[in-house]
């Protein structure tokens, strides 16, 4: 678990509210007609990145392209799934997230996350798009995931751990900055996956 937290009580259209300032237009799906939800958002700038912590026990959360168009954004999501389990889908892809599964969410696409009404919980890692692109390639990789027991995801969460321990030391914020765009950057490459990407440049 990287980021514990625990969660509260608070009225539906406050989580909502929360949830949107922190990652942008997203409608929430209630389970049923409740007016509360069991809920925790928090925010943290580490490494170079902003780091939204979020559970909650609602239905779902999607983003339209009406919302897209709307709030158009410029983040690439890296979402680790920290507790329960989510369906999400992007770009004709669906998975189901369990601890430790990890998934790149593309923010200028729409996409939907089922959640069964169940408390789950997931940190969110915001990726400047531009740079992400840049740095490591814009083709394919919305909705693309990794299993918690892949190299990757594991050595991203050790990085993503130490960020979130991490003090104020600038040089190593740095280094851990440049050490995640370096294991994304080597898993988006990687031979298998490349392959599935038929539009891949280079």
């Amino acid at each position: 678990m990287l980021a514990p937290a625990t969660p509260g009580t608070m009225p539906f259209d406050q989580f909502r509210a929360c949830l949107q300032s922190a990652c942008g237009a997203f409608d929430v799906l209630p389970e049923g007609n409740r007016s509360t939800v069991t809920a925790h958002v928090s925010r943290a700038r580490r490494a170079g990145f902003d780091m939204t912590m979020i559970g909650k026990d609602v239905r779902g959360v999607r983003r339209s392209a009406e919302d897209v168009a709307r709030n158009p954004g410029n983040d690439v999501f890296l979402i680790v799934q920290e507790e329960g389990q989510a369906l999400m889908q992007q770009d004709g892809r669906a998975t189901l997230m369990r601890p430790g599964d990890m998934i790149l969410i593309d923010g200028t696409l729409p996409s939907q996350f089922t959640f069964f009404g169940a408390y789950m919980r997931h940190l969110s890692v915001h990726l400047d798009r531009t740079e992400f692109c840049r740095r490591v390639g814009g083709a394919a990789f919305a909705g693309h995931s990794l299993r918690a027991s892949e190299y990757g995801a594991a050595a991203l969460a050790a990085l993503i751990g130490k960020a979130l321990g991490a003090g104020e030391c600038a040089i190593q914020a740095g280094y851990l900055r440049e050490a995640v765009f370096g294991v994304l950057g080597t898993v988006l490459h990687d031979g298998g996956w490349r392959r599935r990407c038929a539009n891949w440049p280079g």
